[in-house]
């Protein structure tokens, strides 16, 4: 009898302590932060300034690894001495281990302006405001467990219900689309 109550008693405490317990860690890897910068050079159509134009793009993200292989972040893209600058939030993602391929997009608000001069930093602009929209694919040329560099294309379109087609404008044109492609070398930290 003196077993049988042991046992219970054992059985007893080894249930409580089962619920006072935390829960078993996930299958996955924790959420863990996910941020980077990248550089680069940038194409863009000439939709709005009625010229193209070649820049350098800087862009900065910050987020979190929601999987080991999915990053979900904010996102802040720039192409400098062109007052063509996006933010959003974005997507990226490993389809298949082992080979660093990875590919991302984004949705967000861009802002373009058109200058006089078309020079760099201008004293008078007019600006538009749309949507903004982006697509990339990279690959990571070093890969370590707290960062990664990788180089990647990215696509980029804008659309702008009223946009500026050149400064002498008067009205906007209704409906503008913009594009840009660029080719941007990035660290990732996580």
């Amino acid at each position: 009898m003196a077993t049988r109550v042991r046992g219970a008693v054992v059985a007893t405490i080894a249930v409580v302590a089962g619920a006072a317990a935390p829960p078993p860690a996930r299958a996955s890897e924790p959420v863990v932060a996910f941020a980077g910068a990248s550089a680069g050079v940038a194409a863009g159509a000439g939709d709005v300034s009625d010229h193209g134009d070649v820049t350098a793009v800087l862009a900065f993200r910050g987020g979190a690894m929601w999987t080991p292989r999915v990053a979900v972040y904010a996102e802040g893209w720039m192409r400098v001495c062109v007052d063509d600058r996006a933010l959003g939030a974005g997507v990226r993602t490993w389809p298949v281990d082992g080979i660093g391929l990875w590919v991302g997009g984004g949705v967000g608000v861009a802002r373009r302006s058109v200058s006089e001069t078309g020079a760099c930093f201008p004293d008078a602009f007019k600006r538009s405001t749309g949507g903004w929209a982006t697509a990339q694919v990279g690959v990571e040329l070093l890969r370590r467990t707290h960062y990664a560099v990788d180089v990647s294309l990215r696509l980029n379109a804008s659309y702008y219900p009223e946009a500026y087609r050149r400064f002498i404008d008067d009205e906007p044109a209704r409906g503008v689309t913009t594009g840009s492609a660029a080719i941007e070398l990035g660290i990732s930290l996580y």
